[in-house]
């Protein structure tokens, strides 16, 4: 032994005291090699943690991103079939499909309000009749006076229709009908929303006597508030006015007024010839008839509703030229009261709101073909190999002889088809591997 070695005995022996120091000195080294293991162990235990952590945190944003995604292709396909059944119902064909994405995007835009609202207003001037360019064409005028009036857009579009058919409005000029109804709204009782409500079916009554464009549109809607002041809401006023339309030239009301000494026929006939306001014409014959004395009335009209509106407009006559007049230069009332609603606060939180949904719509548009694509392959590829497995197992293959088999045909789309037609599977890819 060296003498080295003899000296380290001894100070080993002196520090821990007798011989029996290297048994101690043996269980603490032991000690020691312990607890570095469990710190290896420990170290091991946390880098694996984390190295989960981080594979879960990966999972859970590409499940966010892939969730999002599709939530962007749902959006844009739902927005697109809604769109390809309204072409469908117009008759039109799928390359109508990007100018309606346009025109519904800017509308919605320009307007502070949603596509889906956008989009209610086109569905109803398509279900009313109209085809995809004319609903196009109205849909800006349709948006506006919504907006502008609060009103409901399909209530506002139905109108569009109404006045369009019967008044021989055109997309170019709609604006200045909706201008008539929108100041006509303010005259008095009957509000604009009455006018979309009640128009639809009193404007055909209005177009059979003759009265067209913004003359006769104006008409209307003045007698409408004529008969409204003295009635107790606008549901009345609308069916007494209707109820006049309707009966003032019937076989009743003609033998009523024979029987006071008027030709009621003859004199409509004369007053159509020389181009005269029939209304107003028939407003004179009655006043003739009944020289002031309002009480005989009851005699001339014995229909109630018919009796109410005339005379409200008997009346009111003063009024109701009033209102005409009033309503012949009524240039830009609604883009004036819509530049009001479009200034304040929610219109900018609207307009926000439909230039995100613009922009969901376009993503998802991008998306969903790639995304389709990708998936539809994905999920081919898995339906294969659930068939090649199928196979594999019929021919008795064990775990470690399919891995085997995969490894070797992985990448051999010729035998991978021929395995799965084999297992059953039914492709394009398939039958041409058989062959």
């Amino acid at each position: 032994m060296s003498n080295r070695t003899i000296e380290a005995i001894l100070r080993l022996s002196a520090k821990l005291g007798s011989m029996g120091a290297f048994g101690q000195l043996s269980s603490k080294l032991n000690q020691v090699n312990q607890k570095a293991l469990a710190f290896n162990r420990t170290q091991t235990m946390m880098a694996r943690t984390s190295a989960l952590a981080m594979n879960a945190m990966r999972g859970v944003i590409g499940y966010q991103v892939v969730r999002g995604a599709g939530a962007l292709v749902t959006n844009f396909a739902g927005a697109e079939r809604r769109l390809n059944r309204i072409a469908i119902n117009a008759d039109a064909g799928k390359d109508k499909l990007a100018e309606m994405f346009r025109t519904v995007d800017r509308a919605a835009l320009d307007y502070s309000m949603t596509q889906d609202g956008i989009t209610d207003g086109l569905e109803a001037l398509v279900a009313s009749g109209r085809s995809v360019d004319e609903a196009l064409s109205f849909l800006p005028s349709v948006a506006a006076t919504a907006q502008a009036a609060g009103a409901e857009i399909a209530d506002i579009a139905t109108t569009a229709d109404a006045i369009g058919s019967s008044f021989k409005f055109t997309g170019d000029n709609m604006q200045r009908a909706f201008d008539i109804l929108v100041t006509s709204g303010k005259q008095g009782k009957f509000e604009l929303k009455d006018m979309a409500q009640y128009l639809p079916s009193l404007a055909p009554a209005m177009a059979a006597l003759g009265y067209e464009g913004e003359k006769g549109l104006g008409k209307l809607a003045s007698m409408l508030q004529t008969v409204r002041l003295q009635t107790g809401d606008a549901s009345s006023a609308a069916t007494n006015l209707q109820n006049v339309l309707q009966k003032m030239e019937s076989n009743e009301t003609a033998k009523s007024f024979s029987k006071f000494g008027i030709n009621l026929r003859k004199e409509m006939a004369e007053a159509r010839k020389e181009g005269r306001d029939l209304l107003d014409v028939f407003i004179e014959l009655t006043e003739r008839a009944l020289k002031g004395d309002l009480s005989k009335i009851p005699q001339l009209f014995t229909d109630a509703q018919f009796m109410q509106g005339m005379r409200a407009l008997l009346q009111g006559r003063d009024a109701m030229e009033g209102f005409q007049e009033a309503l012949e230069n009524v240039d830009g009332a609604t883009m004036r009261d819509l530049g009001r609603v479009l200034a304040d606060n929610q219109s900018k939180i609207d307009r926000m709101a439909a230039s995100w949904e613009r922009m969901k719509r376009s993503i998802g548009s991008g998306i969903a073909g790639p995304a389709t694509g990708a998936m539809d392959f994905v999920s081919s590829n898995m339906d294969k190999a659930q068939f090649i497995n199928a196979q594999l197992d019929k021919e008795g293959m064990g775990w470690w002889e399919k891995r085997m088999w995969w490894a070797r045909n992985g990448f051999d789309n010729r035998d991978q088809g021929l395995k799965a037609f084999q297992g059953g599977w039914r492709s394009p890819e398939g039958l041409i591997a058989a062959k």
